[in-house]
Parts: structure tokens; sequence; C-alpha cells
């Protein structure tokens, strides 16, 4: 199973939401009801799944489905430390060593 059906299976299951609702471009807070405790529960389940400690430093500025497979995809990958800047997201490259502004999560 590849990164985007796992994380939507965790999404579905750890918020109790039908998978049909589960979409790309599903808001977290907005279409999928998302609260701060379902938030912590949802970043716990989505450790669980792919044995890694994921922060919530790592989580901020996900809004939608398509932002968490994509954060889950970089951590996994390696390839970056995300820290937010005044709503700036900032990433840097580790392999590289190279700073870069981009969107959520690189």
């Amino acid at each position: 199973m590849d990164t985007e059906s796992r994380v939507k299976k965790v999404l579905s299951k750890a918020l109790v939401v039908d998978d049909s609702l589960v979409l790309d471009n599903a808001l977290l807070a907005e279409d999928l009801s998302i609260t701060s405790l379902d938030r912590f529960e949802l970043l716990m389940a989505l450790e669980e799944e792919f044995g890694m400690e994921i922060s919530e430093q790592d989580f901020e500025g996900v809004k939608t489905v398509a932002d968490v497979v994509h954060c889950i995809e970089r951590k996994r990958d390696g390839k970056n430390t995300v820290l937010n800047f005044d709503g700036i997201i900032a990433v840097r490259l580790k392999r590289s060593g190279l700073v870069m502004t981009t969107s959520p999560c690189g």
C-alpha cells in the first residue's frame, strides 16, 4: 500500500469518517472537523502506522489531506526539517545544506 492510501486509511479510522470524505483537497479543520484533540490522536496514529516520530512542529502549516501525505513522505525520506516563521515555511534540505522557502511541508 502506498503512502497516500495509508495516510487516508489512518485519517478515516482516527477521525471516524467515511473513506469517501478523505480526499486530497479535503481541509482537515473545515471538511473533516478535526479538533486539537483529534490532531494529537492523528499524530499518534500516523507515528504508529509509519514507525516514525512526528512532532507538532512537523505538522505546522498542514491544512489538507495532501499536505499530510506530503509531510509524511518528506519526513520518511529525511529530506527536510520544517520551521514556521510567521506563516512562511522554511525548509532546510539536509543532504544539500540548501535553504529555501516553500508551501507547507516542502
